[in-house]
């Protein structure tokens, strides 16, 4: 399937604005049971990487055009998150190890875009642009349409 890259970023728009229970309480939800908050949390990971993957079909006609650099980056933080063994497949890291591993790929990645790509300084610079101030957010609850 080709798209045009309006289609893309479209495609990209429309699925990932919406999230579990919309504008319902999440936190208030779950009250002190465990296995409703695990369950919730799991809800929510779950659906964001399914919105990430909708993300990269929105984008498959591009694929072929990353940069190497940063595709051998995507590969090689794949296999430190969740290494395979060839000699065993189904021999993997206990999920609290995978979580610290993902956990330092994060941060090496929040680093890379604040300090070396000046993410914040960017996007600061971006919303001065801005032809209107927005209006500021308000206290908890009073987004809730009923």
């Amino acid at each position: 399937m080709t798209i045009s890259a309006e289609a893309a970023l479209g495609a990209i728009a429309l699925a990932t604005n919406n999230h579990p229970k919309g504008a319902s309480s999440k936190l208030d939800s779950v009250g002190t049971d465990p296995d409703e908050r695990f369950y919730m949390l799991a809800t929510f990971c779950f659906d964001l990487s399914r919105k990430l993957k909708y993300i990269s079909l929105a984008l498959e006609h591009h694929w072929d055009e990353a940069d190497p650099e940063l595709a051998k980056r995507i590969l090689d933080d794949n296999d430190f998150i969740n290494p395979e063994d060839p000699k065993d497949l189904t021999k993997r890291l206990p999920w609290k190890d995978m979580a610290h591993r993902a956990e330092d790929v994060m941060k090496k990645l929040w680093s890379d875009l604040h300090y070396e790509h000046r993410h914040s300084e960017r996007l600061k610079q971006r919303a001065g642009k801005a032809k209107k101030p927005r209006e500021p957010l308000k206290a908890r609850g009073s987004y809730i349409r009923v």
